[in-house]
C-alpha cells in the first residue's frame, strides 16, 4: 500500500489536504498503482469529511476510475448513480457509468438472460446518448475529445447490441462461451502471441511462400487493449521504444492502434476504454464484406458463393494484416464469425489486396429480369410464363407495361417492339440539355436498375430539407420506366421531371436554354438528397488533416465523416474523392484537405495553358564540376515562382537559396524575379539558376565574368569573354585570402592537364593558381576596373590579393553596389603545359545533362506531330500545381493572411463510374464566353486512370482498386453559348459485358450507329460518362 507523510497535510486546511491527495493518487494511478491510488482518494474524501466541495465529486469521479480498472463495475455503477444525484449534468458519470454497465453485460461469470443484456446494452446507449446531448451544450473546443470518445463508445455498443439480435451471431456466441473455460488468459495470449512473432522473424519465410490474414481494425484494437499488447509505461519514451519494438515484429506497415481519449480536460484520467479491458468477441470481419443484398449480389461478384471484399480498404483503419500463425491462435481463442480472409505475399514479396480473379462467370445470363434487366432471373409471371423477373418488386414494377400483352395465349410471348432505352424525349421548348443528360444517365445501369426494380421506394426521403420530398425521385423513376419498359411508343415527354427539378433548382423553369452539365449536377445532387439514407444528419466536424500525416487513413477518416451526413446509392456509385494541397509560400505551410465530387471538370489546354519544359542551366554554391542542365516542366502561364518550386525539389535545394537569370553574351542580362511570367521567357534564352545565400543574410553576393587573356595583334594584350558567368556568396568578414581560395576551389575543374580528364587539381606542375587566375574588381555597367586594394607603393589596384588576411568589406566599402560584387576572372591562355595551352575556351562552356531532359526529350519525340489534345493531358493539366491569383487567394492560418498559394488537386478516391466535363466555354472577358471547338481524343475502351490518381504507396501491400474505365456515353453540343444544341451517343452494358454498338440520341429521334464508334468522338464532345471495368 501507499506511504505518506501525513506532516505534509498537518497544518493545511481540509480542501488543500484533499488536493494534496489528489494530486498523489494521480501519481500512482499513472504509474498503475491503482490499489494506492484508491487509498490516496479516499484520504482526499476523509479530509473533506462533511464540506460541500467541488473536490468531493472529483474525487469520487476518480475513484469510479479505479473500480473500472479493478473490474469492479458494480461499485462503479453505484458510484455514478450518486455522482448523478448530485450533479445530473456530470458528462463524466454519465460516461463511465455507460462503460461500467458494458462491463457487467460482458461479464461470463454472469448468467444473464439475452433480454438482460440487451436492457442493460440500451440503457448505456442511452446514458452516452444524454451525455452527448449535453457535451453539445457545451464549448466545441473544450468538449470535443469525450464527445468523440462518446460516440466510439455508442458505436461499439450499438455493435455488441446488434449482435445479441442474430440468432446465428447467437449460436457463436454461446458456442464460443463454452470454451471460454479453455481459453488463456490475456497475459498468456499477449506472450503467445509475441512469441509467434519473434519466431516468424527469426526463421525469415521464403517470399512468394507467406500466407497473411485480414482482421477487422476494430478487433484487432479491442484485442490489443485487451491483452495490453502495446506495453504503457508512465515514462513516455518507454512507451515509445516499446511500441516501436512491437510495430517492427508485426508486418511492415503496421501501426500503433490509437486510444480514444474520453475526458476533456483531466490529466488524471486515461482512456476507460483500455482500462476496463474487456474480452473480445469472436472474430467479426462482416464490415470488411460487401453488404450481401439483391442490388450488390450482381455487381460485386465472387464465384462459389464467396464474399467479396469491400472496394478501397484502408489499413490501419479499416484492417489490419496478420502471419498466418498470429492469427490461427486468435481463431482458436475466440472463434470466427465470418469466414478467413487470406492473402499471399507475390514473388517480389507483396501482398495484393484485391488480386486479379479468374472470370468464373459466365460471358452471358441465360435469363435477365424484364424489369430491371439484372441477370439470373428465375421468378417467371405465373399467367404466361413467358417473362422472368429477380422478385416480386420487379413484377410489381414491370406489370403496368406487361399487364396488357400477359395472357395464357401465345400473345404473352410476342417480343418487344422497340427494345428499351432505344426511346427518344421530346423536346419541351429548348430541352435539349435536359434530354441528352437524362439519355445517358439513364445508361448508367446500377442507378436505373434500382429506379426500375422499385428498390429506391425504400430509401425515398421525404423530410430531408435540402431535397424535394422525394418528387424529384418518384417523376424520374417514371421517366425512367418508360424509357426502359414501354415498348410501344417512340417518344416521351419528361414534363413531370422538368416541373421537378424546378422546385429543386428554379433555374430550370421556364424555356430557356441551359447548360447540360449544370443541369446534370443538380440532378444528381437532387436525386442524392431525395434518396439520401440518413433522414436526421449529426453534426459533423470534419477531421483536420496535416502534412506528414498518413494520408490513407486521412482520406478514409474523411470519407467516413461526409458519409455520416451523406448515404445514398447516387454518393456509392457516382461520388469520388479529391485530395487537395495549398503550400503557403511565405511560411511552408501545407494544408491538406479532401472532398467529395460527382463529376470532374478538365481544362482544355490551349497555348496559354498547356505545360512547356524550360531548359535550366544549375551552379551549385559548392561548384568544382560542371553545371547540370535540367528539363523545369511549368504551367505555360505560371511564373518565375513555380520554375522555382519545381527545380527545388529536382535538385534538393531550398527555393530561398536561388537566384535565376537570364545569360546573354556570357554575361548575366538580366536576374529573373519570381513575379516575372514564363511565357515571357524566349526559346533561345539561356536560364541559369545559382545556389546562392538568401539575398536577406550578411552575405555578399559576387556576379563574376569569365574573361580569357591572350596575345594581340599589337604589343597590348587581348581580352574577351568566354563560358558563362558566375554567381556565388561571401559573408561579408571573410578575409581576401579565403575568398581567392572558394572561387578557385569552384573554377578550378575549368583548368585540365595533359592527361587528366576532370580538372579537379589544385596546382599545376610549374605553375601557381595565381598565375592562371587573376580576379579583378569591376564596374557593373562598363566593366572598367576599380581600384580597391592599396599595393606597396601606395597605389590602389582592382587585383585581389591573394595572401592578404584583411576582410574584403574593409577594402570594398561602398563599391558594393546593392550588395553585388563585380568581378571579371581572367584567364591567361599564354600559359602552356607540354606544348598545350592550360586554358581550354571550349571548356568553359560545357555542362552536364540530368536525366530529366531525356525523359523530355522522349516525351517531346511522343507528342510530335499530335495535332490533338488527347483526355490524358487535360488530367494532366487539371493535377499540375497552380499559383492562385489574386481573386482565389487562400487563407493561411499561419501567417493570419490570404496569400496567393500554390494549391495541387489530385483525384484520391474514383467512383465507379466516372462523369468527365470538358470546359469548352472560356471567359474572355467579363461579358463574353467563347467556345473551344479544340479536338479532345478520349477512348471509348480502356481509359486508364493510374497515372492521374494520388495514392498512399506501400512496399507490402497494395491497395489499389483497378482503374481501367470504358465509355458509355457522351454529351455533345453543337454551336455556341446559349443559341447551340445538344446531343448524345449512348450504349448498354451490365455487370457482364459492354455493347459494341452506340445508338444517336437527338431528343425524339433515336438512331443506331452501330459500331461506327468514330462518330462518337468528335470536337462536340462535352461530357463523358466511364463506368469503372471492375466494380470490385
Amino acid at each position: 500500500m501507499t506511504q505518506v507523510n501525513e506532516d505534509d497535510t498537518g497544518n493545511a486546511n481540509p480542501e488543500e489536504t484533499a488536493l494534496i491527495w489528489k494530486e498523489r493518487g494521480n501519481r500512482h494511478y499513472t504509474n498503475k498503482k491503482y490499489e494506492d491510488a484508491s487509498e490516496a482518494y479516499q484520504k482526499g474524501l476523509d479530509a473533506l469529511k462533511d464540506l460541500d466541495s467541488p473536490l468531493v465529486i472529483a474525487l469520487n469521479a476518480n475513484l469510479v476510475m479505479i473500480f473500472l480498472k479493478l473490474k469492479e463495475f458494480e461499485e462503479a455503477v453505484k458510484l455514478c448513480n450518486w455522482i448523478l444525484a448530485k450533479e445530473r449534468k456530470n458528462t463524466k458519470a454519465l460516461y463511465r457509468r455507460a462503460l461500467a454497465k458494458e462491463g457487467l453485460c460482458l461479464d461470463n461469470s454472469r448468467s444473464w438472460s439475452k433480454e438482460t443484456i440487451r436492457r442493460d446494452l440500451n440503457d448505456s446507449m442511452d446514458d452516452l446518448k444524454v451525455c452527448v446531448a449535453f457535451l453539445d451544450d457545451e464549448s466545441p473546443g473544450v468538449a470535443q475529445k469525450q464527445k468523440e470518445a462518446c460516440q466510439t463508445a455508442l458505436a461499439r455498443l450499438q455493435r455488441t447490441y446488434d449482435s445479441y439480435s442474430s440468432e446465428n451471431e447467437t449460436r457463436v456466441q454461446k458456442k464460443d462461451t463454452n470454451d471460454r473455460s479453455r481459453q488463456r488468459s490475456a497475459a498468456e495470449q499477449k506472450q503467445d502471441v509475441f512469441r509467434l512473432l519473434m519466431a516468424r522473424k527469426r526463421s525469415r519465410a521464403q517470399i512468394g511462400e507467406e500466407a497473411f490474414f485480414l482482421l477487422s481494425w476494430d478487433w484487432w484494437r479491442d484485442w490489443c487493449r485487451y491483452v495490453d499488447f502495446f506495453y504503457r509505461f508512465a515514462n513516455e519514451e518507454d512507451n515509445a521504444d516499446r511500441a516501436k519494438h512491437v510495430l517492427q515484429l508485426l508486418p511492415s506497415g503496421a501501426t500503433l492502434p490509437q486510444t480514444d481519449e474520453n475526458d476533456d480536460s483531466s490529466d488524471d484520467e486515461s482512456s476507460c476504454d483500455s482500462s476496463m479491458r474487456l474480452q473480445p468477441k469472436p472474430i467479426d470481419n462482416s464490415g470488411l464484406f460487401v453488404p450481401d443484398s439483391s442490388l450488390h449480389r450482381h455487381w460485386f461478384y465472387s464465384p462459389a458463393g464467396q464474399l467479396q471484399l469491400k472496394p478501397h480498404l484502408v489499413r490501419g483503419y479499416h484492417y489490419e494484416i496478420l502471419p498466418r500463425e498470429v492469427y490461427f491462435a486468435l481463431r482458436t481463442w475466440y472463434g470466427e464469425a465470418t469466414p478467413s480472409i487470406c492473402r499471399r505475399t507475390t514473388a517480389g514479396g507483396v501482398v495484393n489486396l484485391y488480386p486479379p480473379s479468374r472470370d468464373c462467370r459466365r460471358s452471358r445470363a441465360l435469363q435477365s429480369c424484364s424489369a430491371c434487366r439484372a441477370p439470373y432471373a428465375t421468378f417467371k409471371c405465373k399467367s404466361c410464363m413467358s417473362v422472368s423477373y429477380c422478385d416480386r418488386e420487379c413484377q410489381e414494377s414491370h406489370w403496368p407495361f406487361h399487364r396488357g400483352s400477359c395472357t395464357n395465349s401465345s400473345l404473352g410471348g410476342r417480343r418487344r417492339t422497340r427494345e428499351g432505352g432505344m426511346i427518344g424525349l421530346n423536346n419541351l421548348g429548348n430541352t435539349c440539355f435536359m434530354n441528352s443528360a437524362l439519355q445517358c444517365l439513364s445508361h448508367a445501369i446500377p442507378l436505373t436498375r434500382y429506379f426500375l426494380s422499385n428498390q429506391f421506394r425504400k430509401d425515398l426521403n421525404k423530410s430531408n430539407p435540402l431535397g424535394t420530398g422525394g418528387k424529384l425521385a418518384v417523376a424520374y423513376d417514371v421517366v425512367m420506366k418508360e424509357l426502359w419498359m414501354n415498348d410501344k411508343v417512340a417518344a416521351i415527354s419528361p414534363t413531370s421531371l422538368k416541373r421537378a427539378i424546378a422546385l429543386f433548382a428554379p433555374r430550370f423553369a421556364g424555356c430557356l436554354q441551359h447548360d447540360a452539365q449544370e443541369f446534370l449536377a443538380y440532378l444528381l445532387d437532387g436525386l442524392h438528397e431525395d434518396l439520401n439514407r440518413i433522414t436526421s444528419a449529426p453534426y459533423v466536424e470534419m477531421p483536420d488533416v496535416t502534412d506528414g500525416q498518413n494520408m490513407a487513413v486521412a482520406g478514409a477518416r474523411a470519407l467516413d465523416a461526409h458519409r455520416k451526413r451523406n448515404d445514398s446509392l447516387v454518393f456509392d456509385t457516382f461520388y469520388g474523392q479529391f485530395q487537395s494541397t495549398c503550400i503557403c509560400p511565405k511560411c511552408r505551410k501545407v494544408s491538406v484537405s479532401f472532398d467529395a465530387f460527382n463529376h470532374v471538370s478538365l481544362e482544355i489546354p490551349q497555348m496559354e495553358n498547356i505545360t512547356v519544359t524550360i531548359p535550366v542551366l544549375f551552379f551549385g554554391a559548392e561548384g568544382g564540376k560542371r553545371p547540370l542542365r535540367y528539363a523545369v516542366s511549368v504551367p505555360r502561364r505560371g511564373s518565375v515562382a513555380d520554375l522555382k518550386l519545381n527545380l527545388a525539389e529536382l535538385t534538393g535545394v531550398s527555393q530561398s537559396n536561388m537566384a535565376f537569370a537570364d545569360i546573354y553574351n556570357h554575361t548575366i542580362y538580366e536576374l529573373l524575379h519570381d513575379n516575372k511570367a514564363v511565357h515571357t521567357i524566349g526559346a533561345n534564352d539561356v536560364v541559369a539558376a545559382f545556389e546562392v545565400d538568401p539575398f536577406t543574410s550578411r552575405s555578399i553576393h559576387t556576379v563574376a565574368i569569365n574573361t580569357l587573356v591572350c596575345k594581340g595583334d599589337s604589343k597590348e594584350l587581348d581580352k574577351k569573354l568566354i563560358g558563362f558567368p558566375l554567381m556565388a556568396s561571401f559573408h561579408v568578414d571573410l578575409p581576401c585570402q579565403q575568398v581567392w581560395e572558394r572561387l578557385w576551389r569552384m573554377l578550378r575543374h575549368y583548368i585540365r592537364e595533359e592527361n587528366g580528364d576532370d580538372g579537379l587539381v589544385s596546382d599545376i606542375e610549374g605553375f601557381k593558381p595565381e598565375d592562371i587566375l587573376k580576379i579583378h574588381v569591376i564596374d557593373g555597367k562598363s566593366k572598367a576596373p576599380i581600384g580597391v586594394f592599396p599595393t606597396e607603393d601606395g597605389k590602389l589596384t582592382s587585383l585581389l590579393p591573394v595572401h592578404s588576411s584583411g576582410s574584403l568589406l574593409k577594402f570594398i566599402g561602398d563599391k558594393c553596389t546593392e550588395d553585388f560584387l563585380f568581378l571579371s576572372l581572367e584567364w591567361d591562355a599564354r600559359l602552356a603545359q607540354n606544348g598545350k595551352s592550360l586554358v581550354k575556351p571550349g571548356v568553359f562552356m560545357a555542362y552536364a545533362e540530368h536525366r530529366s531532359i531525356q525523359d523530355a526529350l522522349r516525351s517531346q519525340r511522343k507528342n510530335h506531330g499530335r495535332s490533338a489534345v488527347s483526355l490524358d493531358q487535360c488530367f494532366e493539366t487539371f493535377t499540375n500545381p497552380e499559383r492562385l491569383d489574386e481573386r482565389n487567394m487562400w487563407y493561411c492560418s499561419s501567417c493570419k493572411e490570404h496569400v496567393k498559394a500554390l494549391k495541387t488537386m489530385k483525384l484520391w478516391r474514383l467512383p465507379n463510374i466516372l462523369i468527365v466535363h470538358l470546359k469548352r466555354f472560356a471567359f474572355k472577358h467579363t461579358l463574353r464566353r467563347e467556345k473551344l471547338d479544340t479536338f479532345v481524343d478520349f477512348p471509348v475502351d480502356g481509359l486508364n486512370m493510374e497515372p492521374h490518381c494520388a495514392k498512399a504507396t506501400s512496399s507490402f501491400i497494395d491497395e489499389n482498386v483497378p482503374a481501367e474505365y470504358d465509355l458509355f456515353g457522351v454529351i455533345n453540343h453543337y454551336g455556341r453559348l446559349g443559341f447551340g444544341h445538344y446531343t448524345a451517343f449512348a450504349r448498354q452494358w451490365d455487370e457482364h459485358s459492354m455493347s459494341n454498338t452506340f445508338a444517336a440520341f437527338d431528343d425524339s429521334s433515336v438512331t443506331s450507329i452501330g459500331t461506327r464508334t468514330h462518330e462518337a468522338i468528335s470536337s462536340a464532345a462535352y461530357v463523358l460518362f466511364y463506368r469503372r471495368r471492375s466494380f470490385n
